[in-house]
C-alpha cells in the first residue's frame, strides 16, 4: 500500500527531544510506514500538515519493521516560521514575495471548488439569483450562503441553503461568499463577490422565489 491511513484524528505531542507539541502523532488503521519514509508528508483534509520524522513502535527494531504504524511526524507550521535563519525555515522558500498566504489548494482533479454565478450589479426592488457553482470533491452537495452589508470582512448573515435569491429595498450595496460540504465533510468558500445596487421600478410581484433579504 502506497498510501497509509488513520481513521482518527492526529493528536498533538512531543517526540524524542523535539520541541514541546512540535509534532503529529498518528497510529495508522491502514497500511504502514516502512524505512526510508522519513519526510514524506502527513495529509489532513487534502493538505500537508506534517512530514515523518520517526517512530517509536518496537516494531521497528525487530523483524517486523515493515508492521510499523506508530508513527511521529513534525508539524508543518514548526517547519514554517520556528527558526531565525532563513535556511532552516519554509517560509522564505514557499512565500518569498512575503504573501501572508498560509494555506493553499492542491491542484488536484477531484479538487472540491466552488464560485458564485451571478449579478456584479443590481437594482432595487428587483429580484436577482445567485447560484453556487460546485465542482470536484464528494456529492452530495451541501451550501451555506452568507451576506455581508460592511465591507466583505464581515460579520457575515447566514441568508439561504442550495440557491439565493435577493431583493433590495434599500440602495445598499454588499457582499455575498458561499461554503459548500461535501459528502466527505471537505468544505470549500468562494471568494467574496461583491454587489453595487443602485435605484430601480416598483417591486416586482414574483412570489415564486424561496429566498429573499430586506
Amino acid at each position: 500500500m502506497k498510501i497509509s491511513f488513520d481513521d482518527d484524528p492526529a493528536v498533538s505531542g512531543t517526540w524524542d527531544f523535539s520541541p514541546s507539541d512540535s509534532h503529529w502523532e498518528t497510529v495508522f488503521d491502514q497500511g504502514t510506514a516502512e524505512h526510508g519514509s522519513s519526510g514524506a508528508p502527513l495529509f489532513s483534509n487534502h493538505k500537508i500538515v506534517g512530514q515523518i520524522h520517526g517512530t517509536d513502535d518496537p516494531a521497528f527494531e525487530g523483524d517486523n519493521y515493515c508492521e510499523v504504524r506508530h508513527i511521529w511526524s513534525g508539524k508543518f507550521s514548526m517547519s514554517w516560521n520556528n527558526s531565525s535563519n532563513a535556511s532552516e525555515r519554509l517560509r522564505d522558500w514557499l512565500d518569498p514575495n512575503n504573501t501572508g498566504t498560509l494555506t493553499l489548494d492542491g491542484t488536484g482533479d477531484n479538487l472540491l471548488q466552488v464560485h458564485i454565478d451571478g449579478p456584479y450589479q443590481i437594482q432595487t426592488n428587483q429580484y436577482y439569483q445567485f447560484e453556487a457553482i460546485t465542482d470536484g470533491g464528494y456529492q452530495p452537495y451541501s451550501w451555506q450562503w452568507q451576506l455581508d452589508y460592511g465591507n466583505g470582512s464581515g460579520p457575515w448573515q447566514n441568508v439561504g441553503g442550495d440557491s439565493y435569491t435577493h431583493i433590495s429595498y434599500n440602495q445598499q450595496d454588499f457582499y455575498l461568499r458561499v461554503q459548500v460540504t461535501d459528502a466527505q465533510n471537505d468544505t470549500k468558500t468562494s471568494t467574496i463577490h461583491p454587489v453595487t445596487v443602485s435605484p430601480g421600478g416598483a417591486a416586482s410581484q414574483d412570489t415564486s422565489l424561496n429566498e429573499e433579504e430586506k
